[in-house]
């Protein structure tokens, strides 16, 4: 029986650059609503360390990030910062024990990476909401002319066809050095993605 619940999540309102993120809320609170005890764990940007709000409990954990309360977003400092997910990860691990979660669920793919780890740590079942193809290539513009039929998702595709077809459509502004260092952040933003799903792998390898 899943009793308390625990949102693993890297933006959370007041904080929310998109809408997912007010559908967290709404889902965390109809949890609540329906008898789970919800416990969600975000990163602070400048907002209480701890607030109980719609039956819900935040924990605001800190983070190298300060910004005002709206749309922004913390950017790869969180995203894709090695040194925070480990953070993160110790953060969440601590707050479940605490807690006495019983699930971890992880509600965008930016705090996957911790909530596999502390769910493994914790010897807890993880779970993660996808809402975009973001788990396969950091730019998804492969969907845009590769069939799902011989679908391929390949260092070479995405260096060889994705990322042209994306400074070529989205981007074409940029020149010179400018496109140089955009291509290099795209490569590091490939990597990073292939990072996210080996500690998933191992977390179904091991539950296997």
């Amino acid at each position: 029986m899943i009793k308390t619940v625990l949102f693993a999540t890297e933006y959370y309102p007041p904080f929310a650059p998109g809408g997912a993120e007010w559908t967290n809320a709404a889902w965390a609170s109809a949890l609540a609503r329906h008898g789970r005890r919800v416990v969600v764990v975000t990163p602070n940007y400048g907002a209480a360390a701890r607030e109980d709000r719609d039956g819900v409990t935040i924990h605001r954990v800190p983070s190298p990030v300060r910004m005002a309360a709206g749309t922004q977003e913390a950017g790869w400092r969180v995203r894709s910062n090695p040194l925070f997910r480990r953070s993160f990860a110790r953060q969440i691990e601590r707050l479940a024990r605490q807690e006495g979660a019983d699930l971890i669920h992880a509600q965008s793919k930016g705090a996957l990476v911790s909530a596999v780890r502390a769910a493994q740590r914790c010897r807890l079942p993880v779970f993660v909401t996808v809402r975009d193809v973001g788990l396969l290539c950091p730019l998804g513009a492969c969907t845009l002319f590769e069939p799902w039929t011989t679908f391929d998702c390949t260092t070479a595709q995405y260096v060889g066809r994705c990322v042209p077809f994306y400074l070529r459509h989205y981007e074409p502004e940029q020149r010179g050095l400018r496109r140089a260092i955009r291509r290099l952040r795209l490569r590091w933003a490939w990597r990073d993605q292939q990072g996210r799903g080996e500690p998933c792998n191992r977390s179904t390898e091991s539950s296997a």
